[in-house]
């Protein structure tokens, strides 16, 4: 395989090994799971960083005039903690569960509306990766399934997607989705159990429906931002996990231990040309 510029592999040996075995056990034993937010968009856009649907929301006047204050208070005092590499994991990760769980009560509080998500889709700076929709494209027409795994907002995802038009049939979608009561008003908890950035491995993927059409794959590539991405599969009976990491800043100080946690690492915010060649070598297919 080819390296593009900005991209790094370790141990291109290993990563050969991998490459085979899924070359030959086929696409039909592939799948694909991903993150979403500064994964499959852009950290950086042409108008400025990026903006999560939570910024968004606290930054646009949406919400009653004591929101931004209480939420950025929020983020003072847990942002910290999750940036700090001194603190035990354990203790972090009940401190994050801490922070989303107080922020959809506040949010609740703020009367949040559904009609918002619409209005913020509209305004935000939100930019896709280059070529993540071909990306989407192909794995929906070789009919490999895609589950993108998000601490975020699910109901900003879906709109994202359909706006895009890659909301295609074989996604699945498991992140935090509000639950709306009959006024369209969030409730002060989510849908489901709170995914934050510290636990997507506790998450039983056997008990949601994407295990159905997974199952019989047994090899995955697993796509995200964040060290702990490479743990979305944790619980799956894998036999081979390629992983890609995207790294897009402080990258002289983190380069390292990425290098030892993903397969391949992409920096500076880079495309998803190598993801597809990657693919184009897995499946020798002219398509991409």
């Amino acid at each position: 395989m080819k390296l593009l510029k900005d991209v790094f592999i370790k141990n291109r040996d290993l990563l050969k090994e991998k490459l085979d075995l899924i070359k030959k056990d086929g696409i039909n034993h592939l799948h694909v799971v991903s993150d979403f937010d500064k994964t499959l968009n852009k950290e950086y856009t042409k108008t400025g960083k990026f903006k999560s649907a939570i910024s968004l929301i606290r930054d646009g006047g949406y919400l009653e005039d004591n929101y931004p204050q209480k939420s950025y208070a929020l983020y003072d005092k847990y942002h910290s903690i999750e940036v700090d590499i001194s603190i035990p994991f354990e203790e972090k990760k009940e401190k994050m569960k801490e922070w989303w769980e107080k922020h959809i009560k506040l949010i609740s509080e703020s009367k949040m509306n559904k009609n918002i998500v619409s209005e913020i889709i509209i305004k935000s700076n939100m930019e896709l990766r280059e070529r993540v929709d071909i990306f989407f494209k192909f794995l929906f027409d070789k009919k490999i399934p895609l589950l993108i795994f998000s601490s975020g907002i699910g109901d900003f995802i879906i709109s994202v997607l359909n706006k895009e038009n890659l909301l295609f049939s074989n996604i699945e979608i498991v992140s935090n989705f509000f639950d709306w009561d009959q006024n369209g008003y969030a409730k002060p908890n989510y849908k489901d159990k709170t995914i934050h950035i510290l636990n997507k491995n506790e998450f039983e993927l056997k008990n949601n429906s994407y295990y159905n059409q997974i199952k019989e794959r047994k090899n995955v590539i697993v796509i995200g931002d964040s060290l702990e991405d490479v743990k979305m599969v944790d619980g799956l009976n894998n036999k081979v996990i390629l992983s890609i990491g995207f790294l897009n800043s402080d990258i002289e100080h983190k380069l390292e231990i990425y290098k030892n946690t993903f397969d391949i690492v992409i920096v500076n915010d880079g495309s998803f040309l190598q993801v597809i060649d990657l693919l184009k070598e897995i499946i020798n297919d002219e398509y991409l």
